[in-house]
């Protein structure tokens, strides 16, 4: 499929906040690290669009015409893993999941936060300190890395030896799943050690 086929497509389906971009998809065909040569031999990966869903029910859709057409989707954070799992293989559409990042509910009474994917964790950490919390671990890149990146790169980062990975504090979390259906994960904590959501980290896609 081309890169104007998929402009048209996503037109139709609503989405307004894309690029076919030949100049800013390049930006999404590596991470902090440049790619090894070799590497860019061996896939396609530059994106055929870039997509940044502004909401939950845009994102649905771009994932939900994806699936009906065949096309591969790398969701991504800030890119801040250094992995190359915010990178295309097979080119695709690329989610910047950055713009999902509004929607913040602290209840310091309960010490709880229900935050969007596409927050960074310095912007967590930083409304969580003016209700007098914070984060008792965070990745090394938390200045620019959004917490489902984190999720989704094993969660790990300074103080998890003290207080475990983000697994360790998640009490639920929803997906959107390949197929654009939604499903809620819900941690159990009534017995220890506690039940944790290694089913959200693999449905959490690469950021």
């Amino acid at each position: 499929m081309k890169a104007v086929d998929i402009e048209w497509d996503l037109r139709k389906i609503g989405i307004t906040a894309f690029t076919t971009s030949e100049f800013e998809r390049w930006f999404y065909s590596s991470d902090t690290f440049t790619l090894p040569r070799w590497v860019r031999i061996l896939f396609e990966t530059m994106p055929l669009a870039v997509v940044k869903p502004t909401d939950t029910e845009e994102l649905v859709s771009v994932v939900r015409y994806c699936f009906e057409k065949g096309i591969p989707i790398v969701p991504r954070g800030a890119g801040t893993s250094g992995l190359f799992g915010a990178v295309p293989k097979k080119g695709g559409i690329v989610l910047d999941l950055r713009a999902l990042a509004e929607s913040i509910d602290i209840d310091a009474e309960k010490e709880t936060v229900h935050v969007d994917a596409g927050i960074t964790c310095w912007e967590l950490d930083r409304r969580l300190r003016k209700e007098k919390l914070t984060l008792k671990s965070y990745p090394s890149s938390a200045l620019s890395a959004t917490l489902a990146g984190w999720i989704m790169g094993s969660g790990l980062g300074v103080g998890s030896l003290r207080y475990g990975s983000v697994f360790d504090h998640i009490l639920s979390g929803e997906v959107v799943l390949a197929d654009g259906s939604r499903k809620k994960f819900t941690a159990s904590f009534s017995n220890r050690p506690a039940t944790k959501l290694p089913l959200l980290h693999a449905a959490a896609g690469p950021y």
